[in-house]
């Protein structure tokens, strides 16, 4: 084989080799902790506002291996305006013919566009870990609002139909109230209806029996007897 077939081998084995190799997204932050280096982002970047995704790690030793045997010794928390999120539990995203070594993800969907955090708390191999990772330019890509990919009309995102739904509130109790009011006032006008009836009735039979008792207490006048005298 030629020098220059050779050559040609070689780099076409080289860019094979990147091609197939996998490897960390460029949008991570990169960061060694003791005898590890993270490496930390979203799965899926550009990030959107209202879509599934995932806080994505890529765990490897000093050495730069990857690391394929955490167990469930790490767990992440997401981190928004300062409101914490559940404790995720991260699992490995490969297998022995799948996947990228040393990957490890929890599905994540983010409801409000701007800045997350993720802290990585629990321990590997006995060496705790208690460390935030933090979106920006500089390291992992912020949520965006969807609204900007949407086509041929933005729809409302979930956070703005729940504060549509949260300024609603107010006017239905108000309306509520009103029912409530207005139902409690039908209630007492015919409650009251029903007993001027029952006094009307009541007089009525008081009547009655006054008359009915005045007229067993009074005695006929006794016939005068007249004697008719004799012619």
């Amino acid at each position: 084989m030629s020098h220059a077939l050779r050559r040609a081998a070689v780099a076409a084995a080289a860019l094979s080799a990147v091609v197939v190799s996998p490897a960390p997204a460029l949008a991570h932050e990169h960061r060694t902790i003791g005898a590890y280096t993270f490496t930390v982002g979203w799965k899926n970047e550009p990030t959107y506002s209202g879509f599934s995704n995932a806080v994505q790690l890529f765990l490897a030793d000093a050495s730069g291996k990857p690391v394929t045997t955490l167990g469930d010794t790490l767990n992440v928390t997401p981190v928004f305006n300062g409101q914490k999120g559940e404790t995720l539990a991260l699992r490995p995203a490969f297998g022995a013919t799948y996947g990228t070594q040393g990957e490890y993800d929890s599905a994540l969907t983010p409801t409000r566009p701007g800045t997350y955090a993720f802290h990585f708390t629990g321990s590997i191999a006995g060496q705790n870990i208690d460390e935030t990772f933090t979106s920006s330019e500089k390291t992992f890509s912020n949520v965006a609002d969807a609204g900007g990919i949407q086509f041929p009309a933005r729809d409302p995102s979930n956070g703005e139909l729940a504060a549509k739904l949260t300024n609603l509130d107010p006017r239905l109790a108000s309306l509520q109230a009103a029912q409530a009011q207005a139902a409690s006032k039908a209630s007492t006008a015919t409650t009251l209806a029903v007993v001027g009836i029952v006094v009307g009735l009541l007089g009525l039979v008081v009547a009655a029996l006054a008359l009915r008792s005045g007229g067993k207490g009074r005695t006929e006048p006794a016939m005068r007897s007249e004697t008719v005298p004799a012619s």
